[in-house]
Order: structure tokens, then C-alpha cells, then sequence
């Protein structure tokens, strides 16, 4: 049975088969309402579909734009859960 992943569209979330996502998806999923905090480290392909599920974006729309604007290859996001959803209050990246 093939790996779900979460997508975003006008008309809210739906499944569609896709194991890049899988993971984040469980992972969010999995948060403890009680957790203060959550560090996450992975590469680029998984920064952007955790971005896709923690911000309801959907994944092709990072991807766009990644190709504008490269993900760097070290960077700090933060996302803080207000109301039930996750909201980035802030990031960092390295200047070269």
C-alpha cells in the first residue's frame, strides 16, 4: 500500500499517495499538544514537505519556490502552534 501524504487545496486537505510527506505528516501528527518544544533536522526535499505541513501549503508551491529562491543548505526555522495550527515566527540562515 503506498505511503499518504497530507496536500493543501481551496477545498482543505486530501490524501494522495506520496512517501516524501508521509513522514512529516506522522511526525506533526505525532506532536504532544504539551510539547514546548520541537527541534526537527533533516535535508532538502524533507525541509520543504515539512514546511508543506506545518505551514498547509501546498508542496508544489515550496517547490516553486525553491527554484526562485534556493533553500540553503543550513537554516534555523521556527514555528510556534497558536490555536491548534503551527505559524513561523522567525528563521535564520547562514550569510555566504
Amino acid at each position: 500500500m503506498p505511503a499518504e501524504r497530507a496536500t493543501n487545496s481551496s477545498s482543505g486537505n486530501r490524501r494522495s499517495a506520496s512517501p516524501t510527506a508521509a513522514r512529516p505528516s506522522r511526525f506533526v501528527e505525532g506532536l504532544d499538544e504539551r510539547a514546548p518544544t520541537v527541534v526537527a533536522m533533516t535535508h532538502h526535499t524533507a525541509i520543504l514537505a515539512l514546511r508543506s505541513v506545518l505551514e498547509r501549503r501546498p508542496l508544489t508551491e515550496l517547490v516553486d519556490e525553491a527554484r526562485v529562491r534556493k533553500t540553503p543548505n543550513a537554516g534555523v526555522l521556527v514555528y510556534e502552534r497558536r490555536g491548534g495550527r503551527f505559524h513561523q515566527a522567525g528563521s535564520t540562515e547562514p550569510d555566504c
